[in-house]
């Protein structure tokens, strides 16, 4: 009798003990973490689905982020920016593989570690307007596509900003889970950050990848693949090539107005026009150290030809890119054409190109229509 009320009190006291332990735990947890800003799932929710919220919420944050002087490089401002930054993340579905040690403008990064490790002869960087659906489509499925080309060294990859639309960004973020070939950069969508979008992707794909080239483009070009890679032999180091503008008197007012602070001279360094053009390894790893992330030139070809030209590498013109082909006509020589906003000119194109070549003579366009990220992934 006795023993059993011993064991009785024993347990008693054993289960008392147990709950201070745990309750003494959870209070200093709560110690731990006061002060900290609590976040509810509900507030992450509203801001998400809010646009509005969202967009003033990304916009303070790039106020705080603008002010960081990066040329000091200081450990502190960086993990202020880190800290900035994550706390955005925080708030964005599904994302993976960030690499802001390195890329540090780079939010979203899903493209697989594998194809990082490939060797590649060109890289081509679509920089691509976050809501432009349909011409990513369009370009997986037809000039984007390794299944129309006889070369297979090269990769696409698309570069977008952020848009203050939260379900804009939400299919965005989707799109780059499900096909491993977008990078969300920390920018909001605007023509006078294009000049920053090229900057990050530049230097995301130089950090990133082996390659010999890469083909900067919008996403309302057709790209004749092999006729870029077999123009590349051509070409060894120093190389700047694309539709020459030499010459170009800088406009003060307008859309492309740019002051006499922003650039004194009356005119530009001679540039290519940025619908497409090319860069050796060579020159993008001697202009990364010239990027002025604060106040780069808000006109993104002539800024990337003004860096150039500093660097000592003069800009070639090369007859393959047509940036003013608005009748969406085929040329045999060519390389980039522009513009091709709408799916019918670029099947056109497309099938035209595959009508010439030897290799693809017998082939049916409808047959290669479905999207790359097969092909992307076994590479």
């Amino acid at each position: 009798m006795v023993s059993s009320r011993v064991f009785t009190v024993l347990a008693i006291g054993f289960t008392v003990i147990f709950i201070l332990v745990l309750f003494n735990e959870y209070y200093k947890e709560q110690r731990l973490h006061a002060g900290r800003p609590k976040i509810k799932k509900s507030e992450i929710k509203d801001t998400d689905m809010n646009p509005k919220t969202l967009h003033s919420f990304l916009q303070n944050m790039m106020k705080q982020i603008q002010q960081l002087d990066w040329r000091l490089k200081e450990e502190e401002d960086f993990k202020k920016y880190k800290q900035a930054r994550d706390s955005i993340v925080k708030l964005l579905p599904k994302l993976t593989n960030n690499t802001y040690d390195t890329t540090f403008h780079v939010l979203v990064d899903t493209v697989h570690k594998k194809i990082y490790s490939n060797r590649y002869k060109v890289i081509i960087l679509v920089s691509s307007n976050a809501p432009n659906f349909e011409r990513r489509k369009n370009i997986r499925r037809l000039w984007g596509n390794k299944k129309h080309w006889k070369s297979h060294m090269w990769e696409v990859f698309f570069v977008t900003g952020g848009s203050p639309d939260a379900k804009v960004m939400r299919k965005l973020y989707n799109e780059a889970e499900k096909k491993k070939d977008i990078i969300i950069e920390d920018v909001p969508e605007d023509f006078y950050n294009l000049a920053k979008k090229v900057m990050i992707g530049l230097q995301w794909a130089h950090v990133n990848f082996k390659y010999d080239y890469i083909l900067k483009c919008d996403d309302d070009v057709f790209v004749h693949v092999d006729n870029l890679v077999d123009n590349l032999k051509n070409y060894q180091r120093n190389t700047f090539f694309g539709q020459l503008m030499e010459g170009q008197p800088v406009l003060r007012s307008g859309r492309y107005g740019v002051s006499e602070e922003e650039h004194k001279a009356s005119q530009y360094d001679p540039y290519c026009s940025g619908g497409g053009f090319t860069l050796s390894h060579d020159v993008i790893n001697s202009i990364i150290p010239l990027f002025d992330w604060e106040r780069p030139l808000k006109i993104d070809d002539a800024y990337i030809g003004k860096l150039v030209y500093k660097s000592g590498t003069h800009a070639k013109h090369n007859d393959g890119f047509y940036m003013w082909n608005n009748k969406c006509e085929y040329h045999d020589n060519v390389i980039v054409t522009h513009p091709v906003k709408e799916l019918p000119c670029m099947k056109e194109l497309q099938k035209t190109a595959l009508s010439k070549s030897s290799f693809f003579k017998s082939i049916n366009l409808d047959s290669l229509t479905e999207e790359a990220t097969v092909v992307r992934r076994s590479s």
